[in-house]
C-alpha cells in the first residue's frame, strides 16, 4: 500500500507542534493514531514507524511534542491543551474517522499517552511502548499537567503494555504494576513481554535493537489495534 506524507502544523494560542502526517494513498474514514516519541526527541525511526503503520491501513500523525521544530523545548513545558490539540488535528482529518482514535507512546511518550487518555475520552485504544508509569517520577517530567493519583481510573482506552523483560530504564516490575492498576480498576489491559529485551529494543538504530522482539511486537501492536479499532 501506497503511503502518502505531509507536515501538518498543530496550534494552539500558546504553541505550535509541527507534524508529520502518513496515511494510505487511496480511501478514507481510516482509523487514526498518534505516535508519541520519547525523551530522545523526534527522530527519523518514529517517521518510518509511521509510515509503516499507515501501510496497514492507519492515519498516523508523528507529533514532534517537544524539540525540534515545535516551539516546545522540554517537557516541563507540554501542556494538555497541546496533547488536545494534537488529537483534534488527526480527528479533524477528511482521512479520518474520528470516532476511531488510537495513541502510541514511547517510554516517555507512553507516560503522555497515559495521561492524555485519562483526561481525552476521544483516545480509544492505547499501545504503550516500555512506558514510564511511576506517577512521581511522570510528574518530574510534566510540570505543567495536574497528574491525579488515581489517573488509570479514568481511562477508558483499550490498553496494551509492550514490553521488554531486560529494560534497564523502565524495569518490567513497573510494566507489571501498571497492569495491575488497570486490572484493579477492571479496565481492558494486555501485556507483551520480550525476552532478552532492553529499553528501546525495537529500534534499528539503537544499540538495544532486538530483531525478534522488535518484529513480534509490531506484529502484536497491529493485531492489538486492528482488533480494537477496525472492527
Amino acid at each position: 500500500m501506497r503511503v502518502i506524507k505531509s507536515k501538518v502544523c498543530c496550534q494552539n494560542e500558546k504553541a505550535k507542534i509541527q507534524a508529520i502526517q502518513c496515511r494510505p494513498e487511496t480511501g478514507f474514514a481510516f482509523p487514526g493514531v498518534i505516535i508519541l516519541h520519547g525523551i530522545e526527541g523526534f527522530k527519523a525511526h518514529h517517521e518510518e514507524f509511521g509510515e509503516t503503520t499507515a501501510e496497514e491501513g492507519y492515519v498516523a500523525l508523528i507529533p514532534q511534542w517537544f524539540g525540534g521544530e515545535t516551539e516546545e523545548k522540554n517537557p516541563d513545558e507540554v501542556e494538555l491543551n497541546d496533547v488536545f490539540n494534537i488529537v483534534e488535528s488527526l480527528r479533524s482529518s477528511e482521512y479520518v474517522d474520528k470516532t476511531r482514535i488510537g495513541m502510541i507512546g514511547f517510554s516517555l511518550g507512553g507516560a503522555l499517552a497515559l495521561i492524555s487518555a485519562s483526561y481525552n475520552k476521544d483516545i480509544k485504544t492505547l499501545v504503550l511502548y516500555y512506558p514510564l508509569a511511576d506517577r512521581e517520577k511522570i510528574i518530574q517530567f510534566f510540570k505543567k499537567i495536574r497528574i491525579n493519583s488515581d489517573f488509570v481510573k479514568n481511562i477508558l482506552s483499550s490498553t496494551l503494555i509492550i514490553q521488554g523483560d531486560n529494560d534497564r530504564i523502565v524495569p518490567i516490575e513497573s510494566a507489571r504494576k501498571l497492569l495491575q492498576e488497570f486490572k484493579r480498576y477492571d479496565k481492558l489491559c494486555e501485556m507483551r513481554v520480550y525476552p532478552d529485551a532492553d529499553h528501546a529494543f525495537n529500534w534499528p538504530d539503537r544499540c538495544e535493537y532486538n530483531a525478534e522482539a522488535a518484529k513480534k511486537s509490531w506484529r502484536d501492536m497491529i493485531e492489538f489495534l486492528d482488533r480494537c479499532l477496525k472492527k
